[in-house]
């Protein structure tokens, strides 16, 4: 068995605020959608398949995560997230636009809301199983900074005024940019180095992860 690590360092610090900021963008998207829906002048028939397609693409999105996870590792699966979000908050801005118009897309309303789906079946399991990676063990409360990171999101976003909300999606698309741009000075696990037998790379990520 490896050492055990009890304190939190600036490595595990900057983990934690990544996927918190990763969670929070994903809880943001979920937000709006919502109201959104709400808004829209959709059929009941429509609006059923709206609804479906979140739950629909978080299904895709947690298979496709568990396939990356193992094969590729967390860091290049959370990197991954943010393409289907971005996406997702394209489509998000062109329905905005259009709103209030005599044409709703709704093809662009449901697509859209499945590619944010897709984005968070990736990023839940993803950041859930970084972060317990690399928790120190007297910090068993690790994993509650992903549902504290969505409900966060999705609280502000359903409080953003209408005429305010293609700034709060610009908003966002430059913080995930940001925010994945961050993550790419932090290292992979070291666990899943060690099980991949990477124990080299294992051992400098923990170095720079706990400052040993």
């Amino acid at each position: 068995m490896g050492p055990s690590y009890t304190r939190l360092t600036r490595g595990i610090i900057l983990a934690i605020l990544t996927v918190l900021a990763y969670s929070f963008s994903a809880g943001s998207a979920i937000g709006l959608w919502w109201l959104i829906g709400v808004k829209s002048p959709l059929s009941p028939e429509l609006s059923s398949v709206f609804v479906f397609s979140l739950y629909a693409g978080a299904a895709i999105g947690s298979l496709l995560a568990s396939q990356t996870l193992t094969r590729y590792g967390r860091h290049w699966t959370l990197h991954l997230y943010c393409f289907p979000a971005l996406f997702g908050w394209f489509f998000m801005c062109a329905v905005v636009r259009v709103l209030t118009g005599p044409i709703m897309p709704a093809k662009t309303l449901v697509f859209g809301r499945f590619l944010t789906g897709l984005s968070l079946g990736m990023v839940i399991p993803s950041s859930l199983v970084y972060l317990v990676e690399l928790r120190p063990v007297d910090a068993s409360l690790f994993g509650a900074f992903i549902s504290l990171g969505v409900v966060s999101g999705s609280t502000l976003a359903q409080s953003v005024l209408d005429c305010f909300r293609i700034h709060f999606i610009f908003g966002n698309c430059l913080f995930l940019l940001g925010v994945n741009l961050l993550s790419c000075f932090l290292p992979e696990s070291p666990k899943w180095l060690a099980m991949m037998e990477r124990f080299q790379q294992a051992c400098d990520a923990r170095s720079w992860l706990y400052e040993t």
